[in-house]
């Protein structure tokens, strides 16, 4: 047998030994040995480093996204009432009683309903980034749709668009706030008694399922 046959025996013998290693159960633990070998002289993909977000992080992350929201949705309300209350006062001027009860009453009014869409737009952005628009099922669910509501209605019960010096004049700004400051208690009490009907609506739906 010649060089030629000795290097043929041989590369025979490796190729039936590796079938053998992946074939027969008994040589399981040469086989897979074998298979960590090719693995470690492999080259190696690089692993994607993944970026891990603190719950810390991630609340911070949600509250600023959801004031963004609520502040672009802010300036569109601020603006209606901005206008409306112009409307107002040039319809008073033109009667020849820009300083009256009807005015306060028209001022009260648009006020209050300012704040009842300013917390409608914060609970529909809370639901949105807090729940993912889930349906309300809890208690705790309702408690993160009103998320801020309270805070937001007590700092807003004494903001006055354009009007103040009408009311200052008139002796007035206490009783507008004190009426705004009822309102915003019915608006937030309102909201809540929506938000628990709909968690027991779709309690209810779900029991029927």
């Amino acid at each position: 047998m010649g060089w030629m046959g000795i290097i043929l025996t041989l590369v025979i013998g490796i190729i039936v030994g590796i079938i053998l290693i992946f074939l027969t159960p008994i040589l399981k633990k040469p086989r897979d040995k074998f298979i960590k070998w090719i693995q470690k002289i492999s080259p190696k993909k690089k692993k994607k480093r993944k970026v891990v977000i603190s719950n810390s992080e991630k609340k911070q992350k949600l509250k600023q996204l959801i004031q963004n929201k609520f502040n672009r949705e802010r300036e569109k309300i601020d603006s209606e009432l901005d206008k409306n209350i112009g409307n107002i006062m040039e319809k008073f001027s033109m009667k020849g009683i820009p300083y009256s009860s009807p005015f306060v009453r028209e001022a009260i009014e648009l006020h209050s309903l300012r704040i009842w869409k300013l917390l409608l737009v914060r609970e529909s952005i809370n639901r949105e980034v807090l729940l993912e628009n889930k349906p309300i099922e809890s208690d705790k669910e309702i408690e993160l749709a009103m998320q801020d509501l309270e805070e937001i209605a007590e700092a807003q019960k004494s903001v006055i668009f354009r009007c103040e010096n009408v009311l200052n004049r008139m002796n007035e700004k206490d009783y507008f706030i004190r009426r705004m400051s009822e309102n915003r208690t019915t608006i937030l009490s309102d909201i809540r008694r929506n938000l628990t009907i709909e968690k027991d609506e779709n309690l209810l739906k779900k029991r029927r399922q």
